[in-house]
């Protein structure tokens, strides 16, 4: 686990290799499912970056990446102060905190933070519908309470197909 926290080399025969498994995998992700899921995370999340970004990445920029890149993007990004280590199991909790500091206590970041990316808050409002219109299976709508997930009494949430 350590040496995926500070030491992945991004060779560049398998930054390639991988990129053809990533881009196979968003095709086959690319289901009328999965694309009205996205439709009504941007209208759930409108106005945020979390509307306007992709989970699996973008294929374009997939296909354009290059180890020295991904290595940049790696280094700036994957920090000892962002990363959480998590042990499930019946164990000794003080035993395990002290082996994990053991192995991750020389974890270093390399260069200056870069800046936290502003989610914004979301405003409240009222119940509204979505609907999202499939030309392969058809017109879904969808009912939500409200953007923040606090209750409306009276209201119901749900999808209907």
């Amino acid at each position: 686990m350590r040496d995926y926290a500070d030491g992945l080399a991004f060779f560049p025969a398998e930054v390639e290799k991988e990129k053809g498994v990533v881009l196979s995998e968003l095709r086959a992700r690319d289901t009328t499912n999965a694309r009205s899921g996205k439709e009504t995370t941007r209208f759930l999340y409108a106005g945020t970056p979390v509307a306007e970004r992709e989970v699996g990445g973008i294929p374009t920029q997939i296909e354009h990446a290059t180890n020295d890149a991904l290595r940049a993007f790696y280094r700036r990004c994957y920090r000892p102060e962002r990363m959480t280590v998590i042990v499930i199991g019946e164990l000794n909790p003080a035993k395990i905190a002290a082996q994990v500091a053991t192995v991750f206590s020389s974890l270093a970041a390399a260069g200056d933070s870069p800046p936290e990316i502003d989610l914004h808050e979301l405003e409240p409002h009222g119940p509204r519908g979505h609907v999202v219109v499939s030309p392969t299976s058809g017109t879904a709508a969808s009912f939500f309470r409200d953007r923040c997930g606090a209750a409306f009494p009276g209201y119901g949430g749900g999808t209907v197909a």
